[in-house]
């Protein structure tokens, strides 16, 4: 392994499907701009299409290439062209993000002429076949026969550590580094609250239960839904708000299962937006009903606002929340509906109280500051 001792910075190449909206996209955007630039260079590779945050990333002087575009995420043109990059970079740590990140990261460390460090990222459970693609558990399965190769598998949560471990991954590779979130940008805001409500032109007094994240099998849109029509028997006044990726009214899914639960007016399907802060400091309550998980960002962003949370029992959801929110199993839509009420029934003073709470379980254990460090501190070790 070459050393640094006297060389200024570390260069490391990260290898990403694309720069989507995200949480690991933002997790990724979150640490490389926040990392110390005087010692870290870092440059990314997308495997697929640049993605619309490639310039968030170019703004913080970052490197994006492209390797891919129409087509499949593991061509073979594609890693030529990545072996032809980090020929022509000369990183000092090569490391991939979620399986095809990985893989490509590991293929092209085996092509390269001289040794170097190649790191795993991680950020999922074991993912339920149903709803996962056939490629994508292929490339996991192919990866656990590879995990004796890499100097270190990081996991974002203790759960996904453990699924993989008994996938056959190695343990001794594996290390934890959870998510880490910013809670200058994420925080709570009576203004935000109002200006969202005064948008969607529903009351201060109305319940406001949101829901982010992309659409996706995993996420489990429709137990969300199908726990919000119960919940309206009840003859509330409460309102559910969705965003993210193709979580809007042109997705025909969504669309016909809003329409079956006769919730049409009570619902609002916002899209990917921009303005994730705002609107998620302006819930009265924030839900995760996902099948599967590592470390919900979303959940950690809601409670750095202050909001209380309902979520499945999976991934670390139920460790990242604690005592501050309610944890439920995941594909049960009545239980979800009941923790929302047990939520609504509290009242709003003893909802702000929970929240307070997962705010400063956010600030003592999970602030983006301690995750960088963890960082850094890996790839230091990586190269001495």
């Amino acid at each position: 392994m070459q050393s640094l001792a006297k060389k200024e910075k570390i260069r490391i190449v990260h290898v990403i499907a694309a720069l989507n909206v995200g949480g690991t996209e933002m997790m990724l955007y979150k640490l490389l701009s926040r990392m110390r630039r005087g010692r870290f260079e870092n440059i990314v590779i997308t495997l697929k299409e640049k993605g619309e945050l490639s310039e968030d990333f170019e703004s913080q002087n970052i490197r994006v290439y492209n390797v891919g575009g129409a087509g499949g995420v593991l061509r073979v043109s594609a890693l030529i062209k990545s072996l032809n990059i980090f020929r022509e970079i000369n990183p000092d740590i090569i490391q991939g993000w979620l399986a095809h990140g990985n893989l490509v990261a590991q293929i092209a460390s085996i092509f390269l002429p001289y040794r170097l460090s190649t790191l795993w990222n991680i950020r999922y459970t074991a993912l339920p076949k149903a709803e996962t693609k056939n490629s994508t558990l292929l490339i996991i399965k192919l990866l656990s026969l590879l995990s004796f190769l890499p100097q270190k598998i990081i996991f974002n949560s203790k759960a996904g550590a453990d699924d993989h471990c008994s996938m056959g991954y190695r343990s001794d590779k594996s290390c934890i580094i959870p998510n880490g979130f910013d809670t200058k940008l994420f925080s709570q805001s009576e203004k935000n609250r109002s200006s969202v409500r005064s948008e969607l032109n529903i009351s201060e007094e109305a319940i406001l239960i949101g829901l982010i994240g992309r659409f996706d099998p995993l996420k489990d849109h429709s137990c969300y839904l199908k726990a919000g029509e119960k919940l309206l028997s009840n003859k509330l006044e409460v309102y559910f708000l969705l965003a993210g990726r193709e979580v809007d009214w042109q997705n025909r899914h969504l669309r016909q299962l809003i329409k079956k639960l006769g919730i049409s007016e009570k619902v609002f399907l916002l899209g990917e937006r921009q303005d994730i802060p705002r609107i998620t400091a302006a819930l009265d309550i924030a839900a995760c009903s996902s099948v599967a998980e590592g470390f919900p960002n979303v959940v950690g962003e809601a409670m750095s606002c202050g909001i209380p949370c309902v979520v499945t029992d999976v991934g670390d959801s139920a460790w990242l929340v604690g005592d501050s929110g309610i944890v439920v199993p995941p594909r049960n839509h009545e239980a979800l509906c009941e923790a929302w009420l047990k939520m609504i029934e509290m009242g709003s003073k003893k909802r702000r109280v929970l929240g307070e709470k997962a705010r400063k379980r956010i600030e003592d254990h999970f602030s983006i500051k301690m995750i960088v460090e963890k960082y850094e501190q890996l790839y230091e070790e990586q190269v001495h």
